[in-house]
């Protein structure tokens, strides 16, 4: 699906056509919807609703959390998986969701 997105940003920034434009959005209002049926349904997985619960997030972040440090979710507190996400830093104009995304990529590429 990111693949896809990607293609059709790419083809609606590049060319003037209204069809390009539309397709797009098409197609970003079905990945809105598909994402939004995940979060139900994963909110039926106790560690899941958890998680979304105690650090605010969901999607793809919160997936990669739960699949390396899911024990980690039931023992430490809200403040401490904060501090031990790193995503309370000096940089106050992103959200929580954006410098744990950053944090996340940063140890991917190594």
């Amino acid at each position: 699906m990111a693949g896809i997105k990607r293609a059709a940003k790419n083809t609606r920034t590049t060319t003037d056509d209204p069809l390009a434009d539309e397709a797009h959005k098409i197609l970003r209002r079905y990945i809105e919807r598909l994402a939004t049926r995940i979060h139900e349904k994963a909110m039926g997985i106790e560690l899941y609703s958890m998680a979304v619960e105690r650090i605010c997030l969901k999607g793809p972040a919160l997936a990669y959390i739960i699949s390396h440090d899911g024990l980690v979710l039931k023992t430490m507190s809200r403040e401490r998986l904060i501090f031990r996400f790193q995503l309370s830093g000096r940089n106050k104009k992103r959200d929580m969701k954006s410098r744990l995304m950053i944090v996340l990529a940063k140890i991917c590429s190594l």
